[in-house]
């Protein structure tokens, strides 16, 4: 795990206790720390999906049960291609347990990226961050950029699937509910860098660019007393 705020959640949700969780920090972000692949990874990145001198929006939203049957977007794309589409290009990632596709509109704006693409692929080349209630926003906060919390089904989520606890006082950026609100926020960002390195310390606590080194440091030890 990454960090204790993730094991206190871990404990919590299977009833686990200490003695069952290993602090080695999550393997994958050891990514995050190669500033060579990430470099190569951003520009392969921007010429699959035809980014060009443009800044990206990455729209991220996370699993939701009715999506399940039907995808469907909050976000208008329209709007924000009007307000929008002459500094950004939106990049769109549909959470992958999503059975049916979104009927796509994609034009020189909006492009989308495939389920089976792994989000890790996407972060290096996006320069704001719009999500909900994921845990995106726990590794984007190792590149220390802008993230918006478009989260227009607050209350209805909080009651269907439950928030994380203090959710409005834990996210390292603003919460928007319309499309509106969104669009102010990415034309007159407000970004709090200690804000967000705070959020990444905290919830990154463990993740380091040794984890996997110390997973397989640990995974010889148990073998070794076989």
């Amino acid at each position: 795990m990454g960090s204790d705020e993730m094991g206190d959640i871990f404990k919590r949700s299977f009833l686990l206790d200490d003695a069952r969780l290993l602090k080695l920090g999550v393997p994958r972000t050891d990514y995050y720390f190669d500033e060579a692949t990430l470099a190569l990874n951003k520009q392969i990145g921007l010429e699959k999906y035809g980014i060009n001198g443009k800044k990206v929006l990455l729209y991220a939203p996370t699993f939701r049960d009715e999506a399940l049957s039907e995808t469907k977007l909050a976000l208008d794309i329209a709007a924000m291609k009007q307000a929008l589409g002459e500094e950004y290009k939106l990049l769109l990632k549909v959470h992958p347990s999503m059975v049916s596709d979104l009927e796509k509109t994609q034009d020189d704006f909006c492009v989308y990226a495939d389920k089976e693409t792994e989000i890790e692929a996407l972060l290096p080349m996006t320069d704001v961050l719009i999500t909900d209630y994921s845990s995106i926003p726990f590794e984007f906060s190792f590149f220390e950029k802008p993230m918006i919390f478009f989260a227009y089904d607050l209350e209805e989520y909080d009651g269907n699937r439950g928030l994380a606890d203090h959710y409005l006082e834990t996210i390292p950026g603003p919460l928007c509910k319309t499309t509106a609100e969104v669009i102010e926020a990415v034309q007159n960002p407000a970004v709090d860098l200690e804000q967000i390195r705070a959020f990444g310390a905290k919830w990154n606590k463990y993740s380091d660019g040794e984890s996997s080194k110390r997973f397989v440091d640990f995974l010889q030890v148990e073998l070794d007393r076989e």
